[in-house]
């Protein structure tokens, strides 16, 4: 079994300190003679050579993107005297996150997939909220559009319907109609 590097258990503070030599362009001997000099610790050029070859050199390249993407940002929001900073923030922070999802689904496709169906899941849901809000305004402007000077008429008109050839239900309806007639009107004239 091989040995481990010893750059992944290093501290943050050493751990920035290695990253950003290489990121300077320091070699393997020039980064371990630094670090034994900052840190008054040895760090084997072998050791430092191995993590290189599996992430440090890609990990440098990430922490250089990061800085070239955070100055940019400097430069755009004092560039810009008019802009709305908070605009030109989270524009910056949407390309990051564009680019990032890129590194997402290279690393576990699986998880991209669920993000993409909780993304289509949330839209299908403001979909569905979106319609049914559409669906209250359309039945309240029916509500609206009822005549309202014309509804005790028609509420006379449904009752005698309904009443029909009954005898006694139309001598109540004669005998009731202005009253029933005026209660309606004033029920419903506002």
């Amino acid at each position: 079994m091989g040995r481990r590097s010893v750059v992944t258990e290093l501290d943050d503070d050493q751990f920035t300190f290695v990253v950003e030599s290489i990121i300077g362009g320091l070699t393997d001997r020039e980064i371990s003679a630094a670090f034994e000099k900052e840190f008054s610790q040895k760090l084997a050029k072998s050791s430092l050579s191995r993590w290189r070859k599996k992430a440090g050199n890609e990990l440098a390249d990430r922490y250089r993107l990061a800085r070239y993407q955070s100055r940019q940002l400097l430069a755009d929001l004092n560039e810009e005297e008019d802009a709305d900073k908070f605009q030109v923030v989270m524009g910056n922070l949407e390309d990051r996150l564009l680019t990032a999802t890129r590194q997402v689904i290279a690393l576990d496709p699986v998880k991209a997939l669920r993000l993409r169906l909780d993304e289509e899941k949330r839209r299908l849901k403001k979909r569905e909220l979106d319609l049914k809000e559409k669906q209250i305004e359309i039945e309240l402007e029916k509500a609206r559009a009822i005549d309202r000077e014309g509804l005790p008429g028609q509420i006379s008109e449904y009752l005698l319907e309904f009443i029909g050839s009954d005898p006694i239900g139309l001598k109540w309806f004669k005998a009731n109609a202005r009253k029933l007639n005026d209660f309606l009107t004033e029920k419903y004239a506002s």
